[in-house]
């Protein structure tokens, strides 16, 4: 009989759109010292995969967790040797979005979908149990997560139901050394070195992003702001508004003059006509926006997660407790879409931008994918120039197109002008190409109407 690592050797995988899974066929599993990715998502970086799922309330805990671990399955698999993964002993650590809504003590089954589903994350973490991950090694780690807290109850059982590692963490002032894992950003616009929540980043950890698939005054919280949440407090305050100190972090790990620079770059990118940077305020506006995508990247540019999900099983329509009335205007409790879709790649701003779009939004319209184009952290602006597949759980891929995959109005606060609905799509904008021939931070390119 084949072993996993025979078969795909012998599978033509290259120019194919499917891949097949071997595990059906392996009747005598052993324990493996080695864990990575399914080959055919490893060695298509820059790719999109979507995961179509069919669950019918989002209260279905059952069915949330059976998807968590057949996607979990397909996905991370047994090594043969640590050249294409990592040793089962190693730190691995998940990341979901535990935003908290701990000042509202509303009933969790109305504010469920401001978080990454737990019931999916032990999915998950169950499969990674399967390819002999360790639990002791494993961890969450989320810098607004509180165990007192009404959510925090949430992810606090199934901590003890699985016996990975969650705990709070104080500000950085007060933690013990081992509690942070310092990164320096060699070319970081505001940071010049982050204190991540250890074991993040540190060497020969795993870093597992399962984000969120619901609206923000910033866009849409997808993968590459759930990454915002591995910042020691309070270093995880990215939204700070230009012009005011993060308060408690030290000057020395902030880039010299990044206000100024921040500026400068603002000036360039609103006078290429990146869509709404034009909009005034310091602390609601473009430069505000400009502020936040620039540390929101510095951060993604030193974290390289081993994978990056948007749980779109149901999508969040408000981005905490309040959300819009058929009006578009904020009236009690956001909303819950079933959207059943996981979206993921390796690249977690090309995950976002396909996100964006089946979030019913046009991602040329939001800064921050402009920001890491020029930066060099994404390759795309366009969804439809990234290669897309669907994936099922028996581990098949096959290619896709973005239509063939629905789009759920999530409505959204991004940098909304006078006289509009205070939640709206942002959709006003076609797709273009950037300017080619950019020479550092000197030119971005700007949606314009994409030749039929």
């Amino acid at each position: 009989m084949y072993s996993r690592r025979e078969f795909l050797r012998t599978a033509s995988l290259a120019g194919s759109a499917v891949v097949l899974n071997f595990r059906d066929l392996v009747s005598k599993p052993r324990r493996a010292a080695f864990f990575g990715l399914h080959d055919f998502v490893e060695t298509h970086p820059d790719a999109v995969f979507v995961l179509r799922t069919g669950v019918d309330l989002k209260t279905n805990t059952g069915a949330l967790k059976d998807v968590g671990h057949q996607l979990g399955r397909s996905l991370f698999v047994s090594k043969s040797d640590g050249a294409s993964g990592f040793p089962v002993s190693a730190n691995v650590v998940l990341k979901p979005n535990i935003t908290s809504w701990r000042w509202d003590k509303t009933p969790i089954e109305q504010t469920m979908g401001i978080q990454t589903d737990p019931y999916f994350v032990e999915g998950v973490v169950n499969s990674l149990f399967d390819v002999s991950v360790l639990a002791q090694n494993t961890y969450i780690r989320e810098a607004n997560y509180l165990a007192t807290a009404v959510d925090g109850t949430w992810y606090r059982d199934l901590a003890t139901r699985t016996g990975l590692n969650l705990k709070d963490f104080p500000s950085v002032a007060q933690m013990a050394s081992q509690d942070v894992q310092w990164t320096d950003v060699p070319n970081g616009v505001w940071f010049s070195k982050i204190p991540h929540l250890w074991p993040v980043n540190s060497p020969a950890s795993c870093l597992i992003n399962i984000a969120k698939f619901k609206s923000h005054s910033m866009g849409m919280t997808l993968c590459s702001k759930n990454l915002q949440g591995t910042n020691a407090t309070p270093y995880v305050s990215h939204c700070t508004a230009w012009g005011t100190a993060m308060s408690g972090v030290d000057t020395k790990h902030v880039v010299p003059n990044a206000f100024t620079t921040i500026k400068a770059n603002y000036d360039r990118h609103t006078a290429a006509k990146i869509p709404r940077w034009d909009l005034p305020g310091s602390g609601s506006g473009g430069i505000w926006m400009e502020t936040h995508a620039s540390r929101c990247l510095d951060n993604n540019s030193v974290l390289h997660p081993a994978i990056n999900m948007i749980e779109g099983i149901y999508g969040r329509e408000g981005p905490f407790v309040t959300g819009p009335d058929a009006n578009g205007e904020a009236n009690g409790y956001g909303r819950d879409i079933m959207t059943n879709l996981v979206i993921f790649g390796k690249n977690s701003l090309h995950v976002d931008i396909v996100g964006t779009y089946l979030a019913g939004h046009e991602p040329g319209d939001f800064g921050l994918f402009h920001l890491a184009l020029e930066r060099g952290l994404s390759k795309y602006l366009n969804p439809r120039d990234i290669s897309l597949y669907e994936w099922k759980l028996d581990g098949s891929a096959s290619t896709a197109r973005l239509e063939n995959f629905p789009q759920t109005p999530i409505r959204t606060l991004y940098l909304r002008k006078a006289g509009e609905p205070a939640y709206q799509p942002v959709i006003m904008c076609e797709y273009g190409t950037p300017n080619k021939g950019r020479q550092g931070h000197t030119s971005i390119g700007f949606c314009t109407k994409e030749a039929a």
